[in-house]
């Protein structure tokens, strides 16, 4: 799945056996250097109302006592490896950049995956969705003490590593 999904954010229509090799030649790259790291801290709605800017995260997370402030991230040694790629080979580096996307989002969703086990959840809604801005990534990170894992936020409000997400989860219940 990590192969299809990396090829689709290539935008490959119709992937060659050559396209497979290369996804998974840097999925191999990509793995030697990744270290994979997660925040995640549950709160009262009410603790982070500076976050929760916008309608469509309010429509998000209607109904939910409690949210999940998340954080992951594949590390620094991802993003100097598309660096390195993009110096030596730039359709490499466009296949190590698409396998670090997709490897990140399988990362993303086994973690949600483990917070369903005994929380019924919302999907991630991260900064930048809708009309929730951008802008408070600052504070979702400085509510999550991203830099403990080496996460900060640029000018420009994009994550370094870039090869990270943040969100917010809705908790609407734990399970039985």
């Amino acid at each position: 799945m990590v192969i299809d999904d990396a090829l689709r954010y290539m935008g490959v229509l119709k992937p060659t056996g050559d396209d497979k090799k290369n996804v998974r030649n840097a999925i191999k790259e990509i793995e030697t250097v990744a270290q994979k790291k997660c925040i995640i801290k549950e709160m009262p709605v009410s603790g982070v109302d500076e976050l929760l800017i916008g309608n469509d995260i309010l429509k998000h997370i209607e109904g939910c006592g409690r949210v999940i402030l998340f954080l992951a991230t594949l590390g620094a040694g991802v993003d100097r490896l598309i660096k390195r790629a993009q110096i030596e080979s730039m359709a490499g580096a466009v296949y190590i950049d698409a396998a670090a996307s997709a490897l990140l989002e399988e990362y993303c969703d086994s973690l949600c995956r483990e917070i369903s086990e005994t929380k019924i959840i919302t999907d991630r809604f991260s900064p930048g969705y809708g009309d929730m801005p951008i802008e408070i990534q600052p504070k979702l990170l400085e509510a999550l003490g991203a830099k403990k894992i080496g996460v900060s936020v640029a000018k420009s409000f994009m994550m370094v590593p870039t090869k990270s997400v943040s969100a917010v989860i809705g908790v609407k219940g734990d399970k039985a």
